[in-house]
């Protein structure tokens, strides 16, 4: 992931934190949305924007979708 290039269009990066955090759990402590972790998302210096919520719910987020909506107008 790391070689791939960062696109030199406009984009955004989400990143959920609500994932579970423990010594046992396999991100440990790091902020995750329990399928991948916050450090993983990192694309560059493209800034993340980071969501309380899991996985499967970013894009359902009130929160993306105005930030979608604000970024198309």
């Amino acid at each position: 992931m790391d070689a791939l290039p960062v696109p030199d269009i406009p984009l955004r990066v989400y990143a959920g934190t609500k994932g579970p955090r423990g010594r046992w759990m396999p991100f440990g402590d790091e902020p995750n949305d329990g399928i991948v972790s916050v450090k993983e998302v990192q694309l560059g210096s493209v800034p993340v924007q980071l969501l309380p919520t899991i996985h499967t719910l970013i894009m359902n987020s009130r929160q993306v979708a105005a930030d979608i909506a604000t970024a198309l107008k």
